[in-house]
């Protein structure tokens, strides 16, 4: 055992989008705690599965009476919230850290604790991918330790919240370019919000970017942008995600990109290019039916024949009606 006293903890947070309303599970990793020289508790301390508005200086208290242990969770837990506060991205995939929590005597004459906390973010292979370290006076003992009375949490909109005010219909056009290449997954895209005569408006909702559509789509991303747009109005986020799925397969399925990048439209002037006309209706919850028609991408005039897509933005799946 060395001269400083601490304790390695896993704290497991579930997925979704509101950190405030998130639960969390702390426990002491015994392995990890014998591994770097600290003592494990003799007696087995269960998990404590928690959320921000508990109370856990109670929790802590009727898990374990030992003071000095209680201080090592509260210390873990302050670490790990003040953590979960500071994200920038929602985790919609969960998060698991772990934190190596110890104690040192600061100032010169040592007469006080310092609590060092690494926090580090455990990937799905049991990886450290991030490491972040966080010093802080140790506290007293609290009596009381509320996390969402310490700490502010950034909650994303979530598609419950957008749902009753979602638009029956909505109105879309997205922007396709080959750039020469014969890939599909190469094809850019570029969606803008238009009116019922497909003019487009001028607010763009999504673009892919010149590494194109299908090859940079992550739909968890699509997802944060697109709900949390700060020009999007809230009737649009839900049809707008589900325009951008419905394109994905439609450009995945249907799209046909000759060798040298013509894409399968009618125009002698923007062979590299073409337009969709996009038009969602919101079926009810996170149903949406989207209806593609390909068109010309200088004068928007369609051809060929529509497709019909359902898409639900729940499972962001999209199902191809029978033409």
């Amino acid at each position: 055992m060395t001269a400083f006293q601490g304790m390695v903890f896993d704290v497991s947070l579930e997925g979704g989008r509101k950190v405030s309303q998130l639960e969390r599970t702390l426990e002491i990793n015994g392995r990890a705690t014998a591994r770097v020289g600290f003592e494990v508790p003799q007696d087995p301390v269960p998990s404590i599965v928690y959320n921000p508005q508990d109370d856990l200086a109670e929790i802590i208290g009727e898990v374990t009476a030992d003071q000095d242990l209680q201080q090592f969770y509260q210390s873990a837990v302050l670490a790990a919230e003040r953590f979960l506060s500071l994200l920038e991205h929602p985790p919609q995939q969960g998060i698991d850290i772990r934190i190596f929590a110890y104690s040192m005597p600061s100032g010169s004459s040592g007469g006080s604790l310092s609590t060092v906390s690494v926090v580090s973010v455990i990937d799905k292979g049991g990886y450290i991918s991030q490491n972040s370290i966080l010093d802080f006076d140790a506290p007293p003992l609290l009596r009381k330790l509320v996390p969402e009375e310490e700490f502010a949490y950034r909650d994303w909109k979530d598609l419950p919240d957008l749902v009753p005010a979602t638009a029956s219909q909505s109105f879309y056009v997205a922007h396709l370019h080959s750039q020469g290449s014969s890939k599909v997954r190469k094809v850019q895209l570029r969606l803008e919000t238009a009116n019922e005569a497909y003019t487009p408006s001028g607010l763009v909702v999504y673009t892919s970017g010149t590494d194109g559509f299908l090859e940079t789509l992550d739909e968890n991303d699509v997802e944060t942008d697109i709900l949390d747009h700060n020009q999007l109005a809230d009737q649009h986020r839900l049809p707008a995600f589900a325009a951008i799925l419905a394109s994905a397969e439609y450009t995945e399925s249907v799209l046909d990109v000759s060798p040298n990048g013509v894409l399968d439209c009618m125009s002698p002037t923007t062979p590299h290019q073409i337009r969709y006309r996009i038009q969602v209706s919101h079926l009810a919850g996170f149903q949406c039916e989207v209806v593609i028609k390909p068109g010309d991408a200088i004068t928007g005039n369609y051809f060929g024949s529509a497709r019909v897509f359902l898409v639900n933005l729940d499972e962001m799946s999209v199902e191809r009606n029978k033409e």
